[in-house]
């Protein structure tokens, strides 16, 4: 699929805080039984909950399959990963929708789903990660086209 959409992203906040708590604890741990100063811990960043707004959302992937057909969207599963994009519609009161567009090369990536390893593909941010630039350009714009389109000239997607 070339075109993903979520309803939800960062989910995962038990799982986060049993992280943190026990990373403090570890650092806690050798400080104090290494005769150590005792580490500052501090939280220096922190995202909102990233959900997108159901209505946006519907009015969004229905023109984009209008464009690009069913068949090329995937609703994803909520993911647990940090992302500022949230922070835009909190602070503007503004409904939002995250999409993704997927770029792997669809050999790779069925090679990858047969193997059971589709989680061990490199994903954006990763230094290996090279997406095949046609069509993912091109489909990336028409997506940014379609999704605004959508917004700026109802009907007309």
């Amino acid at each position: 699929p070339f075109s993903a959409y979520t309803r939800m992203s960062g989910v995962d906040f038990e799982g986060r805080r049993l992280r943190k708590g026990a990373t403090e604890s570890i650092c806690r741990f050798v400080t104090d039984n290494g005769g150590v100063v005792p580490p500052e811990i501090r939280e220096i960043s922190k995202f909102p909950l990233t959900v997108n707004d159901e209505a946006a959302m519907g009015r969004t992937v229905a023109a984009m399959a209008t464009h690009f057909g069913a068949a090329r969207l995937t609703e994803m599963e909520p993911l647990s990963g940090s992302e500022d994009f949230g922070l835009f519609g909190t602070a503007w009161n503004t409904p939002t929708v995250f999409c993704v567009i997927g770029g792997i090369d669809p050999a790779k990536y069925e090679a990858a789903r047969k193997a059971g390893k589709v989680d061990e593909l490199p994903a954006n941010h990763a230094p290996d990660f090279a997406p095949i630039i046609h069509p993912t350009l091109r489909t990336g714009i028409e997506a940014m086209l379609i999704a605004a389109s959508a917004w700026l000239c109802p009907g007309h997607a």
